[in-house]
Order: C-alpha cells, then structure tokens, then sequence
C-alpha cells in the first residue's frame, strides 16, 4: 500500500514542479529564448514521416512539440534522412533529435533523455512459412534490413545469412511479401503499422526477439545539461497529465479490426437499392396516375387534335414551298461563288504568269527559288551569264546545277530562308570547268499569301570586266610608279656624275701638284661610291618578291624617303621621323613602298616650301578584335583636303591636281592596303592651326592571304 501512495506523492511533486518552472518560463523575457532547433528522420512511420504537403509528422513530431509546449520552448522542426539529422546534431547545426535508439556506442557520442518509447524486434517472413523466433534461427536465411536501423547492432558479426538493405520499411516488407527474400527484420509494432497503412498482405510476425528491445528517447549533444533536464521534466509532465497517452495511442495503438465497419460499404449499397427501389415504385404509381387522367381527357382533345393536325399540314405546305425557294436561292448564291472562285484562280493563274513573265524578262541574272532551293523561275539574263540557254531549270535544286557553289553561299542562302537579306559587292566564284567569275550579289525572302517564308530570290551582276579594268589600272599606275622611280634615279645619279667630272679635270689640271690632285681623285671616289649604292639599292627593288615576306616596316618607310629624296630637297622639306623600333609584318615590300611613296609624294606636293612631313611607325590595338597592328602615319601641315573633296579621294581616275595627277595614287594605295587585310584612314582641315591632312595605314601583324586579282583569276 505504500508503494502507489509514494508513486501518487512523486508525481504530485512533479507536477508541481513543473508548474512553477513553467511560470519563470512565462515570466518577461522568456520569448526571448533562442529558438531550439529539432531534427527528425522523416523514413521512420509511424514515429516521422512527410506527410502529402511535406511537412513533418508522426509520434515524436507530436512528442517533442507537447513537451516543447510545456516548458515553453520555441522549437523549429528541420526534417532531413536519418545521416542528415545525425551529422546535423554532431556538427551543432541541430539542438536535439526527436526520436533516437539508445544504443551503447551512441551513449558515448550524445547525451540521452529519459526513454519516452520502447519496442521489440521481431521477423516478418510470408504466411504459412515457419516463424524466426530468435537470431539462431535466422542463420543461412537471406534477411531484409533497413540501412540505416538500429536493428543493425543486434546481428552478431559472424552472421551467416545474406543482408539486403532497403531505404523505407514499406519497400523491406514488400520485398519479402513478393517471395524475394526470406524475412524482414524489424520493430513487430512499427511493422504491423505499416503493413495496415500500405495494404500490405501475406506476411505474418513472428515472436519478439529475446533479451532485446529498442529503446527511444530524445537525445542532445554532449554537455548540454541544461536541455536535457527540460527534456526530462517535459516528458514527466505529459505522462502525468495524460497527453502523453494520447499521442501514443493516435500513432502507435493498434486498433482491433471493427467487423461491422467492415460492412458498411455493403449496408451503403442496400440501404441505396432500398431507396432507389422505393423511388421508381413511387415514380410508377405517379405514372399510373397521370396516365389514367390523360386517357379520360383523350376524347375531349380528338376533336381540337385534328383541326390542329389540319392547320399542321397546312402549314407544313408552306414550309415546304419556303424550303424550296430557299433551296433555289441557296443553289443561285453557290454556283455563283463557284464562278467567284473560278475567276480568282484565273486572276490567280494569271498573276503567276505575270511573275513568271517579269523575271524570264528582266534585264538582270535574277531567280526565284522555294524553300527545297528549287528553280522556280530565272531570267533570261541569268541563264545567258551562266551558260544554261539550253537547259530547262524549273523544278530542278540549285546545288544539282551548280555543285561547284561553296559552303559560304550555302550557308547564305540558308540565312535567307530564315528572313535575312544579305548581298555582297565583289565574290569569286571558280566554276566547275575552272573559270572564274566575280560576282555581285543580294538575297532576298519572298512570302507567299500565307505571310510565310516561301523561299528567296538571289539577283546576281557579272563583274568580271570591272574587275580586269581595274587590274589595268593597277598595272598602269605601277608603271607610272616605275617612271617616277627611274626619274628620281637620274636625278640623284646625275648630281654625283656632275661632280666626278668637275673633280676629275681639276686633277688633271693639276697633275704638277699630286698631293691636291689626290684630294680631287678621293672626291670623284666618294661621288662614284654614292652612284653604286643608288644602283645597288635599284637593283634591290627589282628584284624583290611578290610573295608576302616579313618586312621592316621603318625600313620600306626609309627607302621610300630615299626614293623621294631630289624632291624633298627641292621642297626644302622638313622630315620628322618618329618609329617604334623595328615593327615588322608580313607584306609585299615594294607593295608597301608603293604606297608610302605615294602618300609622301601628295604629301610634299600639298606643303609650301620648308613644310613639314611627320612620319610614324607605332603598334596599335584594334578595339573591336583585339587584333594587334602597326600603324603608319604620314601627316602633313599642307593645304588640306576640303569636305566635298575628301568622300572621293580613293575613287578611281578622281584627282585634283588636273595638270599632273592621273587620279589612281590613292585608289592603287587603297587597293594594296586592302589586299594585305590593313586599312587605310584620313583626316584633314583647310584652315586653322590643325590645316593639314593625316593618312594612317593599319596593317595586320600576321600574314593574311593575300586577295586575288582579276586578272590573275582569269589565267
């Protein structure tokens, strides 16, 4: 009798005490405690699990929140795998797990609350095999375990049975209800809740496990006293107030089997064939009835029926002469929007036609293709450019007639099936025969009614003969360039040759004295040495390759100056040079000096007399590319180049100088800039302290391939 006064008094004082430690909890400043942080596994059902919205529920959800409820702790619930929570706890990013197996090696690594559920293991194996009632019994039998249970450390090490791991309890009973294992070990209570939630059939527990048993509490981190003890006195205080009950028998009681709930699906349907049966005996009998009234009033409406029937019949008379008229009408307006149709297709044929007709006609290569690139229609001019009088091109693809088309118009023409219009000013197109054409082109997307893209039409110009021309007067200008070349090498030749006579007879004259006459002969020896190195340096350009070399570019800046040397002397010329090192590039040198003897020779011919001629060498950046280059300047303080002139000065046979200029200097420097890949700019001002004219020459510091003539393509 002593024993349950003294268990009622304990519990009272506990009671108590958890009263009054609730009230300082509630006192000011007890929201203000931080918020404990709560992990659950949410794989174990019934204990934790995600419910269809994904939160966290089960029996130590509601556990940990109750007990939190009591002591008045904030909680905040982090759901995650069982590793995750674990980790999570050790790693102080979780304050406290809600449901962990006491086991010994885990006492060593956390601090365990008193345990709030225990359970026994039992093997699940398929009804009519024989029950595993203990471990021995397991051996040399292929066993379904959980990865991450507890169940684990209940296997001896030397266990001779097969182990097969499974994520979820469901899956492990499923395995073995399925024939593919022979058991699933697990807690017999959590087992059976499951095999009831999910329908699970064909599998039977066997007996606990002896001398075993899980037993769960709440466990914190090492240390952390003071949690622990409102853990404890939490859980104390549910069990005595009758919470704690409640909440294990909402997860965790296995209700007994209701027969009579069973049968309430079938008293559902009886109870509704009763009613439905009910109704229609109802439903006949109201049938009946009005059925009884309708034939006692029959007689009275034969009369009032037939005079109706004979109105019916009258003006069903009338409704059929009105459907007939409409009929007629109907029949008028069809033929007649089959004639509409009619005209429109002719009108249609006929607009087609005249397409056809404008581009057979026109005066230019043009072709009209569909989106397969087939010939739909091609100018006569088309066919008289390429050579296919005698051929019929409509329906045929473009690439069987042409084969030799390269990748790049390919790919052009399939831009502008996609609604681009590109063209292009100069191309060269090698035939398949090996001829060379150059081309002119533009693409275009015509669409049909639809509004859709139907195919392009590609319009072509030969220009193959403005190309040769122009190859004329590139050829033309370097002979001019030759003459000026040679007239500058007889200038500079005859200076000295003046000298070594002059020197030559006053030696003579002398010949009494040796000393002086010496001095005259080591004079015309200087004067004849000077006239070798202008022949030598002639001979040089002469013979110098067409093929793109690496070059000095100060260097062919130095020659060109030399070149022009009578002329910069007579101008009394002020020459300043200013180059970056030896910046070399892959060019045609006398290309180059070409061009540099150009853009000096308009410079000096702009400048009055003791002008000034700024020549630079420098490397630049590109800032679209990125590509380095070298730049060349020559700037000059000149008369400048007006703002209506300066549009035009790289045309061809444009000059100003209408006395001695033949209008190709810039137009043939332009032209061989452009075959290296460079670039050629001028700025100029008529008035000011900025009069003057700057041109500046870019040039690629690697090699490009150099672009093709004309004239050499049609070899």
């Amino acid at each position: 009798m002593s024993r349950p006064w003294s268990r009622r008094v304990r519990r009272l004082l506990t009671v108590l005490l958890a009263l009054i430690l609730c009230t300082v909890l509630a006192a000011p400043g007890a929201a203000d405690e931080p918020e404990i942080r709560v992990g659950v596994s949410v794989d174990f059902r019934p204990y934790a699990f995600a419910d269809k919205n994904g939160r966290p529920v089960g029996y130590s959800v509601d556990l940990i929140q109750a007990v939190a409820r009591t002591m008045g702790l904030r909680v905040q619930i982090k759901a995650g795998t069982w590793d995750q929570v674990w980790h999570g706890l050790a790693q102080g990013q979780i304050d406290v797990l809600a449901i962990v197996a006491k086991t010994p090696d885990r006492e060593s690594q956390v601090d365990f609350s008193v345990p709030h559920t225990e359970t026994f293991d039992a093997f699940f194996v398929r009804t009519g095999q024989p029950a595993i009632p203990n471990l021995a019994a397991a051996a040399g039998k292929e066993i379904v375990v959980r990865r991450s249970d507890a169940a684990l450390k209940l296997l001896p090490r030397n266990f001779s049975g097969k182990l097969t791991f499974v994520d979820t309890i469901p899956q492990g009973l499923a395995m073995v209800a399925a024939g593919q294992h022979d058991a699933f070990l697990n807690s017999k209570l959590i087992g059976t809740l499951e095999m009831r939630e999910y329908h699970i059939q064909g599998l039977t527990a066997g007996p606990p496990i002896p001398d075993y048993k899980r037993v769960f509490a709440f466990s914190v981190r090492k240390g952390d006293v003071e949690l622990l003890e409102k853990l404890n006195q939490g859980l104390r205080i549910i069990k005595a107030n009758g919470e704690y009950d409640r909440i294990y028998q909402r997860w965790l009681e296995v209700q007994p089997e209701n027969r009579w709930q069973k049968m309430v699906p079938y008293l559902r349907w009886a109870i509704a064939a009763i009613v439905l049966l009910a109704g229609l005996v109802g439903v006949l009998q109201w049938l009946v009835h009005r059925r009884t009234r309708q034939l006692s009033r029959a007689n009275e409406k034969i009369t009032a029926e037939v005079t109706e029937r004979r109105k019916a019949e009258a003006a069903l008379q009338q409704a059929n002469l009105t459907l007939e008229q409409r009929v007629a009408e109907r029949t008028a307006k069809l033929q007649e929007s089959e004639e509409t149709l009619l005209r429109a297709a002719r009108a249609l044929g006929a607009s087609e036609r005249r397409l056809q007709l404008f581009i057979e006609h026109a005066p230019v290569a043009l072709a009209m293709f569909d989106r397969q690139m087939c010939y739909l229609y091609a100018s006569g001019r088309w066919l008289t450019d390429y050579g296919l009088q005698r051929r019929d091109l409509k329906g045929l693809s473009h690439y069987e007639v042409f084969p030799e088309i390269p990748e790049v118009w390919k790919e052009a023409h399939r831009r502008g099936l996609a609604g681009e219009v590109l063209r292009a000013e100069d191309c060269r197109f090698v035939r398949g025969d090996g001829s060379v054409q150059w081309l002119r082109w533009e693409i275009r997307p015509w669409h049909n009614d639809a509004g859709e893209i139907g195919g392009i039409v590609i319009f072509t110009e030969d220009i193959t003969e403005r190309k040769r021309a122009e190859e004329a007067l590139l050829r033309s200008e370097k002979l001019a360039s030759v003459g000026r070349m040679a007239a500058s090498i007889a200038h500079e030749i005859n200076n000295p040759l003046e000298a070594v006579t002059n020197t030559l007879y006053l030696a003579k004259t002398n010949l009494g004295e040796p000393q002086l006459a010496r001095q005259y002969l080591g004079m015309a020896d200087d004067e004849l040495k000077r006239i070798s190195h202008i022949t030598r340096q002639t001979l040089g350009f002469y013979r110098e390759s067409s093929t793109p070399t690496t070059v000095c570019v100060s260097s062919i800046m130095d020659s060109a100056v030399d070149l022009l040397r009578g002329k910069i002397r007579l101008k009394l010329a002020n020459i300043k040079e200013q180059y970056d090192g030896d910046l070399q590039v892959a060019a045609v040198s006398s290309e180059l000096r070409q061009v540099f003897s150009n853009l000096l020779a308009n410079s000096l011919d702009a400048i009055d007399e003791k002008g000034t001629i700024k020549l630079r060498v420098s490397r630049s950046t590109c800032v679209a590319s990125g590509q380095t280059r070298v730049r060349v300047t020559v700037a000059d303080n000149g008369k400048g180049i007006d703002a209506a002139t300066l549009p035009r000065i790289f045309e061809a046979l444009f000059t100003t100088k209408e006395a001695t200029g033949s209008g190709l200097g810039l137009w043939v420097s332009k032209q061989l800039i452009d075959r290296h890949g460079g670039s050629m700019r001028v700025r100029s001002s008529t008035h000011g302290a900025r009069r003057g004219t700057v041109f500046s020459v870019f040039l690629p510091t690697e090699a490009v391939p150099l672009a093709k003539s004309a004239a050499a393509s049609s070899t």
